[in-house]
Order: structure tokens, then sequence, then C-alpha cells
């Protein structure tokens, strides 16, 4: 029998794919999005305010570019909020 719980959370996970083909769960911390490369967002969490919006905006952009392109964008994110140190609204 599957505990109530993790079957409720089963139901509230978001399946995405890249371009290359991966499967990924937008809630989820880490993204596997092509061959040996995965997007993490741990960082981001106390970071971002609209995390959930961000990891939308990175999703379109991963199912229809490249994920090398993908991960230049998240790049540049994370630099930016390290550089600056701030809280981004």
């Amino acid at each position: 029998m599957i505990p109530r719980q993790l079957f409720s959370q089963d139901l509230n996970r978001t399946i995405r794919r890249s371009r290359d083909g991966f499967e990924y769960c937008l809630e989820d911390d880490v993204w596997p999005v092509s061959n040996g490369l995965n997007l993490h967002f741990g960082v981001h969490q106390q970071q971002l305010k609209h995390l959930s919006e961000y990891k939308e905006v990175l999703s379109n952009f991963l199912e229809t570019h490249s994920a090398g392109y993908s991960e230049n964008i998240h790049n540049t994110v994370r630099a930016y909020l390290k550089s600056t140190g701030s809280v981004v609204a």
C-alpha cells in the first residue's frame, strides 16, 4: 500500500522534457537536462522570491533551445545573484 502523503505529492509533480529529450520534474532542485548536464536550484531558494516562476521560464527555454544555452542563462542569473548578494523580487 502506498502511503497517502507520498501519493498526493506525486500528483503535484510537473514533468517536463528538455529539447534533448531528458525528463525532469519542475519542482525538483536538480534537473537532468542533457547527457552529463544538470541544473541546480538549491542556491536560488533563498535569493529568488519567485523561484517557481523562474523555473517555469527556464523550462520553456529548455524545451525550445539547447541545454547549453539554457545553462548559460541559468549561470548568468546565478552570477548576478552572487555578485549583488540581493534578493530578486
